[in-house]
């Protein structure tokens, strides 16, 4: 039971940023998202998919990973409006 809980609690926050993916694939931007989250939130996935996998809580490193590639994909965005400006 509580391996559900880890793997819906998971669930959730990779879900939680896919529409900010949607959202700068879209417009093709991220304005307004501060550079200071995406290196903490980038460093924390990591962070914490490294840990997760050592103590092999699984639920936790899949949803670090997936956090960690999303996040990416909004830097991406990000470098590129930074670049043009």
């Amino acid at each position: 039971m509580i391996n559900l809980i880890g793997w819906l609690g998971s669930l959730c926050f990779v879900i939680s940023v896919i529409p900010q993916i949607i959202k700068c694939y879209i417009q093709k931007h991220a304005k307004g998202i501060s550079g200071y989250l995406l290196i903490l939130i980038l460093m924390g996935s990591l962070a914490n998919s490294i840990y997760s996998y050592s103590i092999k809580a699984y639920p936790t490193f899949v949803n670090s990973v997936l956090t960690f590639i999303g996040w990416i994909t909004i830097t991406y965005y990000w470098s590129k409006n930074e670049k043009s400006t």
